[in-house]
């Protein structure tokens, strides 16, 4: 089903991702083949997963963005709310939308729980400011699961909330930083950007 054109453009990194394709495998059931029928799987074993994978990576299909989509799904399936489900799971099980993950920030690498990136209630919803660094694929996702810190008056490894951030949403800047392995990465900024309290997990 795969076009030559599109089998061009097959990379190992986010760079590899093709919408057309992603969308294909949704439609055939072996975007998500682990996931249960009722999103569009196969209830896949651990052991057919294995194997897929091992396919894709003989056509040098880059499994970056299936997979964050994958945990970002299966997060959203099991504690989003009805109208994140419906504006956001509904569009990763149809492969119409990929995500990105935002937890690093400059200060803090790998230590989630030393996240800075603010959110603050206003209204009915979200105030989010502060920055992530290693967004990968945030220039090709229309999604990042983002980490912020939601009462900093709170024990170090406490008062943190993931929210569902819409890349395109206002306030949200993206920043290539490229790598010497020709992979790119971002540093993703947001400046006051507003999210109802539904997109909040």
């Amino acid at each position: 089903q795969v076009t030559p054109e599109e089998m061009s453009k097959a990379h190992y990194s986010y760079d590899g991702h093709v919408p057309s394709v992603n969308r294909k495998m949704a439609q055939a059931g072996i975007l998500f083949p682990e996931w249960p029928e009722r999103l569009g799987g196969r209830n896949a074993s651990p052991y057919a997963m294995e194997a897929a994978q091992r396919v894709w990576e003989e056509y040098n299909w880059t499994g970056h963005p299936r997979g964050t989509s994958n945990i970002i799904g299966m997060m959203i399936d099991r504690f989003g709310t009805e109208t994140v489900k419906r504006e956001v799971l509904d569009k990763i099980v149809s492969g119409e939308s990929i995500c990105s993950l935002g937890y690093s920030e400059p200060g803090s690498g790998s230590d989630v729980f030393a996240a800075v990136t603010r959110a603050t209630r206003e209204g009915d919803g979200w105030r989010i400011d502060g920055q992530k660094m290693f967004t990968s694929g945030a220039e090709s996702a229309d999604y990042v699961l983002l980490l912020a810190r939601t009462d900093p008056d709170a024990p170090k490894l406490k008062g943190l909330t993931m929210f569902i951030v819409p890349l395109q949403a206002q306030g949200v800047t993206i920043q290539a930083v490229h790598t010497f392995q020709d992979e790119r990465t971002n540093i993703t900024y947001y400046d006051g950007v507003y999210l109802p309290d539904s997109y909040r997990l």
